[in-house]
């Protein structure tokens, strides 16, 4: 592993660890997308964005509200989802093609992980606000 790839996902973890408030399946889809990207996998290891499509089906079902809107959960799922297919772009579709499927594929895993982000943010104020709000007196 390469330096980079180190402080990334420590910065990943510390994230997540700074963000207890926000919902558990919310940081493990912003880890789970992480860990794709930040290390070597093949397609089958796809099975760690099964974390990121949880965390916004449960957005988009309301059981997470409070940041990111349901209606952009879901498409967003079904983007996620759809990247998912097995082989995948990557073997099916001939050379210039493949390239542009993996960056629409990874362009997809960035943009789901930014929404979850701000999701956790948006939650994780509202939940610190609610607090403050009952322990002052």
């Amino acid at each position: 592993m390469t330096l980079g790839t180190v402080l990334t996902v420590l910065a990943a973890w510390v994230w997540a660890v700074r963000r207890r408030a926000a919902p558990l399946w919310t940081r493990l889809g912003v880890l789970g997308i992480t860990t794709v990207l930040c290390t070597y996998h093949a397609w089958y290891d796809h099975a760690l964005l099964l974390l990121p499509l949880v965390a916004l089906q449960r957005i988009a079902t309301g059981e997470d509200a409070g940041g990111l809107a349901p209606r952009h959960a879901r498409r967003l799922a079904v983007w996620l989802a759809l990247s998912l297919l097995a082989p995948g772009g990557l073997y099916l579709l001939p050379h210039p093609w493949n390239n542009a499927y993996v960056l629409l594929q990874t362009a997809v895993w960035l943009t789901a992980a930014a929404a979850l982000v701000r999701h956790a943010a948006l939650v994780g104020t509202a939940t610190e606000k609610a607090e403050s709000g009952a322990v002052s007196l």
